[in-house]
């Protein structure tokens, strides 16, 4: 066309800046379809538009702006199909892996009609199954049933190693019973039966700790060192033999009561528990990361991560990290429901299995701050103040049910050991007279950390010397992955990537909960625990589900390490060889 306002009779180009601008939206245009063509599908595609600022002094030189075209360019993130501006060369780059690979690993944004393909291509052949689909249209119900299902089937696997284990290999340790039931399995083993047989196997999944559980759920809390244990596994496991001896005896069944037997169908009965305790874990973290992360293969990928955790052998045995874990996540479904005071309930059940449960107050108070903080600055409603104040009401309650179980069993030690009546009148070290510093005995004294340091050695770096090198080996990966998860998602902006834009702040109280558990594991705790304690952590499997989504190096070491500590772990737990 002719120039606009020109001199002279000729017909001439537009002028120079003017054919440059034009190259540069051509070049933008190009790029925008070749990516909408090959990553995202058109109708979901949403860029982000990072306009470029020119100096007025380079503009006045009359520089072309395609050099800032060549400059900038688009690459997807494979979340919602968002679309930034990075380099060129960083682009292309991605865009070179992606071809060459042959897949494209950019999950659709949206319901449970998400394919199998991008789980697959970010997990490779490990995980081959974690986002498998019957069909496109599969709902969030039915693939909360398939979580269901992957759980238990992990769980029956589990158990078979752990058996085929116990019949190949020789224990570690043959006195693996109590003294006081040493006799009376012995006397059982005698009479042979299939009975015995399945009560060999039983044992077989109640080693270390296994043997207090059980022990608590058949006589009660005995001796002092048992009140490391909390009340939560046995009280359920007592409840479940209970219930079963009364349908037998009404069925007709001749039953016989001895030390043996009775701890025999208590350690069937809370293995029995936690399988099913598990199944429904890895149903509820994957409910729970649904309504947290942007994309549901994600949630999936990090519930399948779940459900094959390094420390899976502790959540098929007589062990109380299946029913924490459960009821933590439930609880955190609840409150991103904002049903507080249900959350608090399930919060304070977490805590009667495992002592760690207090740290839920964290996600308690996340909650509350984030509600509290939406509803404040909201100027033109005339009730803020009296909401905001409902809603602290209720947050305070449930921290209140969260803590209640800890405080109740610390209340239960000091009655039985405090009175005189056990060591024959000696005065107990963490036993203190009524006064004013302790509220007139209505502040607990410090039974349960005088029997973690005096029986169980833990203390502030007990765990770094030089003869305990393997156990520190043992637990190195989970607390460094609990340092790098906690410091590159807590407080950066790189969680914003794959968690959903009003859900940020509340992610963010999951991974300081994981820094502040990490920080614990590493300096007061045994090293070698920090697996099994980081394991019901959900940041943990987030985290490692989004690096291992991008990165093969990433999802080479997750995978091994996953597996190997599942199945060593199995074999070596089952014949009371030292582990986790």
């Amino acid at each position: 066309p002719p120039a606009a306002g020109g001199g002279g009779g000729g017909r001439r180009g537009p002028p120079r800046r003017a054919r440059a601008r034009a190259r540069a939206q051509r070049v933008d245009d190009v790029a925008d379809r070749r990516l909408a063509s090959v990553a995202v599908a058109p109708q979901r595609e949403r860029a982000l538009e990072k306009p470029v600022l020119v100096p007025p002094r380079e503009r006045a030189r009359g520089e072309r702006p395609l050099r800032r075209a060549r400059e900038v360019d688009v690459r997807v993130r494979a979340e919602r199909g968002v679309v930034e501006r990075v380099g060129a060369s960083r682009h292309r780059r991605s865009m070179r892996r992606r071809v060459t690979r042959g897949g494209a690993a950019m999950p659709r944004d949206g319901d449970g009609a998400t394919d199998g393909r991008a789980t697959r291509a970010a997990f490779g052949t490990f995980l081959r199954d974690a986002s498998r689909r019957r069909d496109g249209g599969a709902t969030t119900t039915t693939t909360r049933a398939m979580m269901f299902r992957r759980g238990a089937r992990v769980r029956a696997v589990a158990l078979c190693v752990v058996l085929a284990t116990r019949l190949a290999m020789p224990a570690y340790d043959a006195s693996r019973g109590l003294a006081r039931a040493s006799t009376t399995r012995r006397d059982a083993t005698r009479r042979g039966g299939l009975a015995d047989v399945a009560c060999e196997g039983v044992r077989a999944a109640t080693s270390w700790d296994g043997e207090h559980h059980v022990g608590i759920a058949v006589r009660g809390y005995e001796f002092e060192h048992q009140h490391a244990f909390y009340p939560g596994l046995a009280m359920a496991t007592r409840a479940t033999t209970a219930a079963v001896g009364r349908a037998a005896r009404l069925a007709g069944a001749r039953t016989t009561r001895d030390d043996a037997r009775e701890e025999c169908a208590a350690g069937a009965a809370a293995v029995a528990i936690n399988a099913y305790a598990f199944a429904r874990s890895v149903e509820a973290m994957y409910a729970l990361s649904t309504q947290l992360l942007r994309d549901e293969a994600l949630a999936e990928a990090a519930a399948t991560l779940y459900a094959m955790n390094p420390a899976n052998v502790f959540y098929g045995s007589a062990y109380a990290e299946a029913g924490f874990a459960y009821a933590q996540f439930a609880a955190g479904s609840l409150l991103q429901e904002n049903k507080v005071l249900h959350s608090g309930v399930l919060f304070g059940v977490a805590t009667m299995f495992r002592s760690n449960g207090v740290l839920c107050v964290v996600l308690l108070l996340g909650h509350a701050g984030r509600e509290m903080f939406r509803l404040l600055r909201d100027a033109n409603d005339e009730t803020r103040h009296r909401r905001a104040a409902r809603h602290l009401k209720r947050a305070m309650i449930a921290i209140a049910l969260t803590v209640a179980p800890h405080y109740a069993f610390a209340h239960f030690g000091d009655m039985r050991y405090c009175n005189g009546a056990v060591f024959d009148g000696a005065e107990r070290p963490y036993c203190r007279p009524k006064s004013w510093r302790n509220l007139y005995g209505y502040v607990p004294s410090g039974m349960y950390s005088f029997i973690q340091r005096h029986y169980w050695n833990l203390g502030f770096m007990s765990s770094y010397r030089a003869r305990n090198l393997g156990n520190v080996l043992l637990g190195a990966p989970a607390i460094a992955l609990g340092f790098y998860l906690t410091k590159r998602f807590a407080w950066s902006r790189d969680a914003r990537v794959f968690v959903k834009e009003e859900q940020r702040f509340f992610v963010g109280a999951y991974f300081v909960k994981l820094g502040v558990m990490t920080v614990i594991a590493a300096t007061y705790m045994h090293v070698q625990v920090a697996t099994r304690f980081l394991s019901t952590s959900p940041a943990m499997y987030w985290g490692l589900a989004h690096l291992g989504r991008h990165s093969k190096a990433w999802r080479r070491f997750i995978a091994t390490y996953h597996v190997s500590y599942a199945l060593v772990g199995a074999a070596l737990f089952a014949n009371f060889y030292p582990w986790t």
